[in-house]
């Protein structure tokens, strides 16, 4: 009889990097091959509050367990789970246990929660138990117990009797130790009927080693269960690879799991979505598991600030270390600018400078044709006159000669042309035909949802097109009398941006956001380009045009003067800037 179980958790954990927003066929598939391939324990998702999600399909976010029904495959051995996060979902609306979805649920707590809601946790453990579920209890970060609350936590979870207790490295932040520590505290005071549940994040690349340990250590004495996801799926480090403890499995123990459908499953479902999205080991996550932080604040610093991994360090440690393991984008937005305004004393250095320039005439060189047309010139002024010469510029010659604006990108009037046919054969961005039924049966009423005309413009490109439902005014696409939304790449070629163009934000959600507030390139180079040639007019064109145009606009600060006009003269190349 095995004693260690594998628990596969791609399409609630490993979805996070992606909203969740897994197609229901890929859902579908995906968990039935998963039982296909013998996996012990499928977690599908998320229970939620139907006030906080608003469930159309198309997601692993449900509010209700006949939602999950056509994802199960009855026909195997395979246990099915969701999880709910404590504090986000109504206990009195869990429909009792009927045999036809999901076997069992996964309650996930903090420290915190434990703390402050202590009686109402167990009231909640216990509704699932009555209502027929299988139950397992997660201490979200283990590490963040003392000895002594772990094992009060441990004392009641053998009074509640669930089928298993978690040990949780929620921010990847665990050493060998600690999961030797853990491991030991856990299992000499558990019920030895319960079993050992082990969830790592691979921050420091030690998520397999762990498992490995967990294995050696139950002996086969005590039922593990410890979870993977495919390819090790999710954000920022990511998680245990399913397919790496199958494997190991397989040999050591001479499982029955079948490896080359696990692989198959990857080929066919998450190699695309590992192209279209980071993650695994990397140093800022690295810094995640040193700060003991939730992902999306490093996702945040790295995305929004661009920031080395280093100032990503200091300003993670600056956040207090219970404030970490959630994310306030206000809070590290504060945290950032305080961090970029840290006052130096550069009195020292300022004295040193005013000694060597004192008394000196300075020429200050800027890059341009004119620096190597007049060179001659230029060197013999130096000579001439002593001048101390300060050279404004790139280091290398290769950064001024990459140092280019794009002239030229193309656009076109007809939104066929920014339509990527490889995206008609991708089923995450097509609508469910139950999305579909709903908008036909009020479209008469509502009047949205409206497909656009291939050989038209297309309608405004929004920042949340990612949410796009088809009872909204945003754009939506007809292929082959299916309705879909458009692609990252399509919605940025609509914003006019080349394909040249990196979107190298993290996430879909967050592409289209940037995608969607961006203003237009060819729209900018426009108004650039009429501004410029406003205010690049000649001495005597301005003389003659300025009593004899209105302004539309005019500027004054001191040394600043000048006018946009709605029309004016055409002007020469020999042009002058009057406005500096």
């Amino acid at each position: 009889m095995k004693n260690v179980k594998i628990l596969d958790c791609t399409l609630r954990d490993g979805g996070r990097i992606i909203n969740c927003a897994f197609p229901n066929s890929q859902i579908k598939d995906i968990a039935y091959r998963l039982a296909d391939a013998n996996i012990d324990i499928i977690e599908v998702g998320f229970l939620r509050d139907a006030k906080s999600v608003n469930y159309q399909g198309n997601s692993t976010f449900f509010t209700d367990v006949d939602q999950i029904r056509p994802f199960v495959n009855r026909k195997k051995d395979t246990m099915y789970v969701a999880f709910i996060d404590y504090g986000m979902f109504d206990f009195s609306t869990l429909k009792p246990y009927d045999g036809t979805s999901i076997d069992g649920l996964r309650i996930g707590f903090t420290r915190k929660n434990f703390e402050n809601d202590h009686e109402k946790i167990l009231e909640c453990l216990a509704e699932v138990k009555q209502k027929g579920y299988k139950l397992f209890v997660q201490g979200v970060n283990s590490l963040g117990y003392t000895d002594r609350e772990l094992l009060g936590i441990v004392d009641i979870v053998n009074q509640i009797q669930p089928e298993g207790f978690g040990i949780v490295d929620t921010y990847g932040a665990m050493y060998m130790d600690d999961v030797d520590r853990l491991y030991t505290i856990v299992d000499h005071n558990l019920d030895e009927n319960i079993a050992i549940d082990f969830h790592s994040h691979n921050n420091y690349q030690l998520s397999f080693a762990f498992a490995q340990e967990i294995i050696r250590l139950s002996n086969g004495k005590r039922e593990v269960i410890i979870d993977g996801t495919l390819n090790g799926m999710g954000k920022c480090a990511g998680n245990l690879n399913t397919e790496l403890l199958v494997d190991y499995l397989v040999r050591k123990r001479n499982y029955d799991y079948d490896f080359d459908a696990i692989l198959d499953i990857i080929d066919d479902h998450i190699y695309n979505y590992h192209l279209q999205h980071q993650w695994g080991y990397s140093i800022p996550a690295l810094m995640g598991g040193i700060y003991r932080s939730h992902p999306n604040n490093i996702i945040y610093l790295t995305e929004k600030f661009r920031l080395a991994t280093k100032d990503i360090k200091y300003i993670i440690s600056m956040i207090d270390p219970d404030k970490r393991m959630r994310y306030d984008y206000d809070n590290i937005q504060r945290l950032y600018q305080e961090y970029n305004h840290v006052k130096v004393d550069d009195k020292e250095n300022l004295a040193l400078l005013e000694r060597i320039l004192k008394g000196k005439k300075i020429l200050l060189l800027m890059p341009g044709q004119s620096i190597s047309q007049y060179k001659d010139e230029i060197l013999k002024k130096i000579e001439a006159e002593n001048l101390f010469v300060i050279i404004i510029g790139f280091r290398e010659l290769q950064d001024l000669n990459s140092f280019r604006f794009n002239h030229y990108i193309p656009t076109s009037s007809v939104l066929r042309d920014v339509i990527d046919e490889a995206e008609n054969s991708n089923e995450s961005l097509f609508f469910s035909d139950r999305a579909v039924s709903g908008m036909l049966a009020v479209r008469e009423k509502m009047n949205k949802g409206r497909a656009q005309d291939l050989d038209m413009p297309c309608n405004t490109v929004s920042a949340h097109l990612s949410k796009v439902s088809l009872n909204s005014t945003d754009p939506v696409l007809m292929i082959n009398n299916r309705y879909r939304r458009f692609s990252c790449r399509e919605a940025a070629r609509i914003q006019s941006f080349p394909d040249s163009f990196v979107l190298d934000c993290v996430s879909n959600v967050r592409q289209y956001k940037a995608i969607g507030n961006a203003v237009p390139p060819v729209m900018m180079w426009h108004i650039a380009n009429s501004l410029q040639r406003s205010f690049e007019i000649t001495d005597g064109d301005y003389d003659k045009a300025a009593p004899q145009v209105t302004p539309q606009y005019a500027f004054h600060n001191n040394s600043l003067q000048g006018y946009l006009f709605e029309q004016g003269p055409s002007y020469g190349t020999n042009q002058k800037q009057i406005n500096k």
